[in-house]
């Protein structure tokens, strides 16, 4: 897993009094809320090294099918609200930002206020990314669909965040995440028009697409439009939108405005260039394949995966008895047996030594670093295992009524034997020390139990019949989210058990994954596919992957790793997520809360 992790709190990258902030972070979301069929100027911008000056970036702003004159343009690394160069567009919409290049980060332009042919708008707002690292792209149209698919892309990777109205970026947390960021962004849009060129990028996502920006099209052209925009696209609590920006956020997260946002903009239609679809969309966020770059190694029934602190990856193999050890950059680097009989669950302690369940021979072994079996200890047969801040095993007894979850010391000693209900097979530990374990139950009553870190239940919360709640996760707000194979779905628990909120996805997701962003993913078993929401439930992106995924873990680079039972392999998604998956408590360095 990452050695750093991506903080939520992002930094404002704009004062609460610039409102051209918000309408940036907007407009980075709504990919095609603004219709644009924008002209692409003559672009030469420059490719800087580390703290070179005298760069420029030419470009051109374009609101609909018009320039945008007189509009603030301004340079921006992510998550530093201190433009890097600033300009102002001539009556073409053409600019050029001068510039020294810090060498690092993820660049962005931010284009303010303007003239787009219906008088002077200060509430105009667009987005473009230019870049990542040393290097700026040479070439910057700047217009809604830009702006669109900044927004939709920082949604993506968690890297757009709305506080209190205040849409800001935060900056990826390294380098790769930040060349993902730059590489699903011109899947999205190409020299200022939809990327038709992807073949991910259907034409229901391009009209859907289109139709934002019709809607926003109507702001940007006119100011008196500006305001039925933002009534129209308030949030989920009905709150209107005090800028652009805000307007876009809103419109992709909240699907109850989509039809009257659809109708702002469909009767400007061909006025704007753009082909939209004859009714409202079903939202205007939309769950497009993702392009990533994926590695895959073959292994023969690989289920869990958990991380070491160099970066490894640790995967249980149930029809080989073995346990894996995988470096990104060097392959495998061994295979140990373990004396196990099906293993499936791996965890890692504060020291590095990996811990391993089986559901065949009902033991627990311990390896070193380096793969040495350090000792093979009597628990149940399990499907999973988790270490808990003093360094206690947690193993849930699997497939069985009545069944009982087992406490080992770092020693591998029994020290508790606690009644649970029918089939546990996920685990997972909260900040508070707390256990909380779901109960697929496929001959009783499945449901959710909570225990206390003496193994005293704290609560037992029951699923609809039908449930096969499996996979555990802690979010970065401490809300417990279970992967349910029975019901096609994941639950959301607040901390007390209570139920949040139920997301539909489909064919029977198994693992739950959360990262430091809050964004959840889930290995869809028949779907052949790794599925990526927001904490709101928000279809974000999808990733194929093959039949069977039994575990999903998330590295330290933001690398999402899946692996496919029945296919027989692993899978590494470089860089998809921005940030390593979120373990809330202090131990062990890169725990696997596994199943």
């Amino acid at each position: 897993m990452k050695k750093f992790f991506l903080s939520m709190e992002i930094k404002k990258l704009f004062s609460i009094a610039d409102r051209g902030l918000k309408i940036l972070a907007l407009a980075m979301l709504l990919p095609a809320l603004f219709a644009s069929c924008t002209k692409s100027g003559a672009l030469t911008g420059g490719t800087a090294g580390s703290g070179s000056s005298n760069n420029a970036i030419n470009g051109s702003v374009n609101g609909g099918l018009s320039p945008v004159a007189g509009a603030s343009v301004s340079l921006f690394a992510a998550g530093n609200s201190t433009p890097l160069a600033a300009a102002t567009t001539t009556t073409s919409g053409a600019f050029t930002l001068n510039y020294t290049n810090p060498g690092s980060g993820l660049f962005y332009v931010r284009v303010t206020g303007g003239n787009a042919g219906g008088g002077s708008n200060t509430s105009s707002q667009f987005l473009a990314f230019v870049g990542s690292g040393s290097t700026v792209s040479g070439a910057v149209p700047i217009n809604e669909l830009t702006t669109g698919a900044v927004l939709e892309v920082g949604l993506d990777f968690g890297i757009l965040s709305d506080k209190n109205g205040l849409i800001s970026l935060s900056a990826p947390t390294n380098s790769t995440v930040m060349s993902n960021v730059i590489s699903q962004y011109s899947n999205l849009v190409s020299t200022g028009q939809l990327n038709t060129a992807n073949a991910n990028l259907v034409t229901a996502s391009q009209q859907t697409l289109s139709a934002l920006a019709d809607a926003f099209s109507s702001c940007v052209e006119r100011l008196s439009g500006c305001q039925t925009l933002f009534s129209t696209a308030a949030n989920a609590s009905g709150t209107a939108a005090a800028t652009l920006l805000e307007a876009g956020y809103n419109v992709l997260t909240n699907t109850t405005i989509t039809s009257s946002v659809y109708n702002l903009g469909a009767p400007l239609g061909g006025s704007t260039g753009f082909t939209i679809p004859s009714s409202a969309p079903g939202g205007f966020s939309f769950n497009m394949p993702m392009a990533a770059t994926a590695v895959t190694f073959p292994l023969t029934n690989p289920y869990t995966i958990a991380f070491d602190s160099s970066g490894n990856a640790w995967i249980a193999a149930e029809s080989g008895d073995t346990v894996t050890k995988y470096s990104p950059t060097s392959g495998v680097l061994g295979q140990f047996t373990a004396g196990l009989t099906n293993p499936t669950g791996v965890a890692i302690d504060a020291n590095g030594n990996v811990w391993v369940s089986d559901h065949g021979g009902g033991n627990v072994a311990e390896l070193s670093p380096s793969g040495t079996l350090i000792g093979t200890f009597a628990a149940v047969a399990s499907q999973s295992i988790a270490i808990d801040s003093s360094g206690n095993i947690w193993v849930p007894q699997y497939n069985t009524r009545n069944a009982n979850i087992i406490k080992l010391n770092s020693s591998g000693t029994q020290i508790g034997t606690f009644p649970d209900g029918d089939d546990p097979e996920g685990i997972g530990i909260d900040a508070s020390g707390n256990i909380w374990i779901s109960d697929r139950a496929q001959s009783g009553s499945p449901g959710v139990r909570e225990l206390n870190s003496a193994g005293t239940t704290l609560g037992i919360f029951p699923f609809p019949s039908g449930s096969q709640p499996i996979g555990v996760g802690i979010d970065p707000s401490g809300n417990v989210w279970i992967g349910n194979f029975g019901a096609n779905s994941v639950t959301e628990l607040s901390s007390g058990g209570g139920t949040l909120a139920t997301y539909a996805l489909s064919s029977g997701p198994v693992q739950v994954g959360i990262d430091t962003s809050g964004n959840v993913w889930s290995g869809l078993y028949s779907a052949s596919k790794v599925k990526e929401i927001s904490s709101s439930g928000l279809s974000l992106a999808s990733y194929a992957i093959g039949s069977g995924c039994q575990g999903l873990a998330i590295d330290a680079s933001g690398n999402v790793w899946a692996s496919s039972a029945i296919n027989n392999k692993v899978t590494e998604y470089l860089g998809v997520s921005n940030g390593p998956q979120f373990f809330p408590y202090s131990g062990p360095q890169f725990p696997f809360n596994s199943l």
